[in-house]
């Protein structure tokens, strides 16, 4: 029976995993997914639109970036740091990963028939990324908003001797003095964080055009 006569007005779907680790090549594979065939009928059963959820859980969509997991992606597509279900970076291969996982899950529903109302495309997302690119970015993005290294150690209250000093840093110095290294940090990181959400959004409703589509 449809869960409209029970009073729902929609169903929330999580994704099941293995269309992507099919995509991204992972083996083996963990376990047998039901028939991606049925999509289409349980859809119509339910008789509601789908909220779906792209959450990377790293027992599920997140598996490939868990350590000791083989897939093809590359290594420079896992994220180096801490995170909530963000395995992958959000920029280079990792934001390649994002985006095609995505398109992945849209476009399923979209073949399937599904009237989806509402695509989330990340879920309590929270990241520290600390690999090589992203301090290089973060170098060239200081170098954009301080006439040099002078004024940044001004503002700092610092005394680093160039860009590349400044900028090497890991977890466990979240703690220290150099706050401006960290509101400058978690700028650079939100201002890359809101680029991938901008194209994901455009690229999911460039498939499910009715779809609310957002974190």
């Amino acid at each position: 029976a449809s869960l409209r006569r029970l009073g729902f007005n929609s169903y929330s779907a999580t994704m099941p995993p293995q269309p992507f680790w099919t995509h991204v090549g992972l083996v083996p594979l963990p376990r047998a997914e039901a028939d991606p065939g049925r999509l289409s009928a349980f859809s119509g059963a339910l008789g509601v639109p789908f909220y779906v959820d792209t959450v990377c859980w790293p027992w599920t969509l997140g598996v490939p970036g868990q350590a000791g997991s083989r897939s093809a992606l590359p290594p420079e597509a896992f994220t180096q740091g801490r995170n909530h279900w963000m395995p992958y970076r959000i920029t280079g291969k990792g934001r390649e990963t994002w985006l095609a996982l995505w398109k992945l899950y849209a476009e399923r529903y979209r073949d399937a028939g599904v009237r989806v109302v509402a695509y989330e495309l990340l879920n309590e997302p929270a990241y520290l990324g600390l690999s090589e690119d992203h301090r290089l970015g973060f170098e060239a993005w200081l170098q954009q908003r301080y006439e040099g290294i002078d004024d940044l150690n001004r503002v700092w209250r610092t005394a680093f001797a160039d860009w590349h000093a400044a900028t090497i840093f890991d977890e466990d110095e979240r703690t220290t003095r150099i706050a401006g290294r960290y509101f400058d940090y978690d700028e650079y990181l939100s201002e890359r964080f809101t680029e991938l959400v901008r194209d994901g959004v455009s690229l999911v409703h460039g498939i499910l055009p009715d779809a609310l589509v957002g974190v």
